[in-house]
């Protein structure tokens, strides 16, 4: 069975290599090819990086300006917590690569966050994680 990538274009006779892709909200589902689910995925976690520290900075500037006001620290104390579990999953992950290596087995990479079909790398802190990073070894 054939299958045609909704964004690029692209056919091929193996659909399997495809990923369904639908949209938060939405009821249409996409079709995409290896490439442009990269693609997405990479503009995903940009745009929710960017949306974090804008989320940081607004609160840092709402408390410098009006500190008696809750808006500005509901920000920055939703902006702190991200970055605290982003550094207490940190140590958490490396210390499983170096039980790996020490019991004599190969570490391929050490991820924090989620990957494509969300069963490894996850996070199960509450899913506010929404960074991903890798480091292949």
């Amino acid at each position: 069975m054939s299958a045609k990538c909704d964004r690029c274009g692209i056919t091929t006779d193996t659909a399997e290599v495809f990923t369904r892709y639908r949209k938060s909200f939405r009821r249409r589902v996409e079709l995409l090819c290896p490439r442009c689910y990269q693609k997405n995925a990479h503009s995903n976690r940009k745009s929710n990086l960017l949306i974090n520290l804008g989320c940081g900075l607004l609160g840092a500037f709402l408390v410098v300006m009006e500190p008696l006001r809750y808006s500005g620290w509901v920000l920055l104390n939703l902006f702190v917590v991200q970055l605290f579990l982003v550094f207490a999953i940190l140590p958490h992950e490396l210390g499983h690569a170096i039980a790996a290596k020490l019991c004599g087995l190969r570490v391929f990479k050490i991820c924090i966050g989620t990957e494509k079909n969300g069963s490894a790398c996850e996070s199960s802190v509450l899913k506010l994680t929404f960074w991903r990073f890798q480091w292949e070894v």
